[in-house]
């Protein structure tokens, strides 16, 4: 995901992370959304990026969620 929301122009990624913040969006809708732009992702990887469970989060420092 992290790779496609910066490859993407700015709109289109602002749109995307738009719907992956918003909990009305399912994952399933968010995949068809990309995948009829033309785009490879998976269910479960928007999944597991929406909870930062995903390998962007774990890789880098900066991306990971801090500890209370």
């Amino acid at each position: 995901m992290s790779i496609l929301l910066r490859t993407l122009p700015p709109d289109e990624s602002a749109a995307l992370q738009q719907m992956l913040d918003d909990a009305g969006w399912s994952a399933s809708a968010i995949h068809d959304a990309v995948t009829a732009e033309g785009y490879s992702v998976g269910r479960q990887t928007i999944t597991k990026h929406r909870r930062s469970a995903c390998r962007c989060r774990r890789s880098s420092p900066y991306l990971r969620p801090t500890s209370p």
